[in-house]
C-alpha cells in the first residue's frame, strides 16, 4: 500500500507538466449545495484505526503500530491539536492543527499548519507547506516547491503552481499554470482575470500585462509584443485587445 501510494505522489509531477501544456482536465461538477465531489471523486473517509475511540478533539495524534496499516491513539473524526505522522504506511485521518505528514498521509481538513514532503489534504484552511502536493481545495496558503490545488480560493506561492480546475484566488511563482486556461513565467494570476508576468499566455478573457503576451479572446494585452489570434490585428507592440 505504501510503495503504491508513494508512486502516485510522484506522479504530481507529471501532473504539472501536462497542466503546463493546457491539458489539465476538467472539473468535477459542482451541484447545488457546493459539495464539488461526485461519484468519480469519492471523498476521503475517516478509516483510521485507533485504540481510543470517540473523541472529536484530541491533543495528540500518531501512529503506534503499523501491522497491517497504521493503528493510531484515537481514530475515526478526531481533530488533534498535534499530528505526528511523518513514517506513514497508509492513514486516513480527519483533521490536524500542527500536522507533521509523510509520503502517505492523507489528511482531510488542515486547519493550522500542515508540513509534509509530500502534502495531501481534501480541504486546505491553513498553511500547506512541504516539497510537492497540496489540497483538493485551498482556501489558505499553500506554498510548496512544486504545489497546487483543485479549487484555489486562497494563495498558491513556490517556484511552479498550478491550479489544475480553477482559479478564484491568487498564483505567485516562477511557472504558473491554471486549468482555467493558462500558463505563465514569473508572474502574478489573480483569479484567472489579471495576469502579471514576464510572459502570459491565456485563452481566457483576462487582462494581461507582461514583456510577451499570447493567447485567444484576451480583453487586454499590454506589453512589448502582443499576440491574440482573434484580435482584430492579431500581433501588435504595446496594446492589444480583443472586443
Amino acid at each position: 500500500m505504501g510503495i503504491r501510494k508513494l508512486l502516485s505522489r510522484a506522479g504530481v509531477a507529471a501532473a504539472m507538466v501536462f497542466a503546463l501544456a493546457g491539458c489539465a482536465a476538467a472539473p468535477p461538477e459542482k451541484s447545488e449545495s457546493g459539495d464539488h465531489s461526485t461519484s468519480a471523486v469519492p471523498e476521503p473517509r475517516e478509516t483510521s484505526r485507533g485504540v481510543i475511540g470517540s473523541w472529536s478533539f484530541a491533543p495528540l495524534q500518531t501512529a503506534v503500530w503499523y501491522e497491517n496499516g497504521p493503528l493510531y491513539l484515537f481514530d475515526g473524526e478526531t481533530t488533534s491539536l498535534l499530528l505526528l505522522d511523518p513514517f506513514s504506511c497508509g492513514g486516513k485521518l480527519h483533521a490536524g492543527i500542527i500536522s507533521l505528514t509523510g509520503a502517505d498521509t492523507e489528511l482531510k481538513y488542515n486547519r493550522g499548519i500542515c508540513c509534509g514532503l509530500f502534502t495531501d489534504c481534501s480541504e486546505n484552511y491553513g498553511i500547506s507547506c512541504g516539497a510537492v502536493g497540496g489540497p483538493r481545495e485551498n482556501y489558505g496558503l499553500v506554498s510548496e516547491i512544486i504545489g497546487g490545488a483543485g479549487w484555489n480560493y486562497g494563495v498558491l506561492c513556490g517556484p511552479a503552481t498550478w491550479a489544475y480546475w480553477n482559479n478564484h484566488g491568487v498564483q505567485i511563482g516562477v511557472v504558473n499554470a491554471s486549468g482555467g486556461g493558462g500558463l505563465q513565467i514569473c508572474g502574478l494570476n489573480i483569479a484567472d482575470r489579471f495576469w502579471l508576468g514576464a510572459c502570459n499566455w491565456t485563452d481566457d478573457r483576462a487582462v494581461a500585462v507582461g514583456v510577451f503576451n499570447l493567447g485567444r479572446r484576451v480583453k487586454l494585452q499590454i506589453g512589448l509584443l502582443n499576440y491574440d489570434r482573434d484580435a482584430p490585428i492579431p500581433l501588435l507592440p504595446g496594446v492589444n485587445f480583443c472586443p
